[in-house]
């Protein structure tokens, strides 16, 4: 039984499953497959941003705070490349 077979549940059913799967419905104690990824993705909503900076910048912040000197990952988050036909 995962969550999204599911119309009605008690409380009780409820927070058994909760223990067991997180709010999109992947379970945190079995494997995914191909085809129960698809469904997860599913039901995760796409956050509509029209300005991706912001979240480049609020990431680079929060890697500025977690490692003491330059971040291992992102090397080049804060760099914008311009490119143009000639």
């Amino acid at each position: 039984m995962v969550p999204a077979d599911l119309f009605h549940a008690t409380e009780k059913t409820r927070d058994k499953l909760e223990d067991l799967y997180d709010k999109y419905g992947d379970s945190y104690t079995e494997d995914v497959t191909e085809d129960s990824l698809r469904k997860i993705f599913e039901n995760i909503p796409i956050k509509e941003s029209s300005n991706d900076y912001i979240l480049n910048h609020e990431l680079s912040e929060i890697e500025k705070t977690l490692f003491s000197g330059p971040p291992p990952y992102g090397l080049f988050r804060n760099c914008w490349i311009h490119l143009r036909t000639v």
